[in-house]
């Protein structure tokens, strides 16, 4: 697989992940129409696979997210803390390359995950 499929694939995981974890919007609270929200976006490579970084968000939501950060922003504090926000804000600026050899690795790490919240 080339690098940008397995981006790719790795993103579909994460996804499927975020959605099977978290079952609810993190703003509005829907479980309707989930998507994968990023709260910094996926072009921060250091952190586009993070899944603290991740959590679902309603479609409607995660479109929001564009315009008005702060709906998200208060309900990461509140469920992540203080620490893990600017931890990310610190990460999201790393500049990281993925090399294959990495992202194959994620992948197996990602889809074992995946296969743990499917068993629960």
């Amino acid at each position: 697989m080339n690098k940008k499929r397995l981006i790719s694939y790795c993103d579909s995981l994460v996804s499927k992940i975020v959605i099977a974890r978290d079952r609810r919007c993190i703003c509005c609270g829907t479980s309707e129409n989930l998507t994968c929200g990023h709260f910094f976006k996926r072009g921060f490579m250091a952190i586009r696979f993070d899944l603290v970084n991740c959590n679902a968000q309603c479609a409607s939501c995660n479109s929001l997210h564009n315009e008005d950060t702060e709906p998200y922003k208060t309900k990461f504090k509140e469920n992540y803390g203080m620490d893990e926000y600017l931890r990310l804000c610190h990460e999201k600026d790393k500049i990281r390359r993925w090399k294959d050899f990495e992202l194959e690795e994620l992948k197996e790490k990602l889809k074992q995950i995946l296969e743990d919240y499917k068993g629960s």
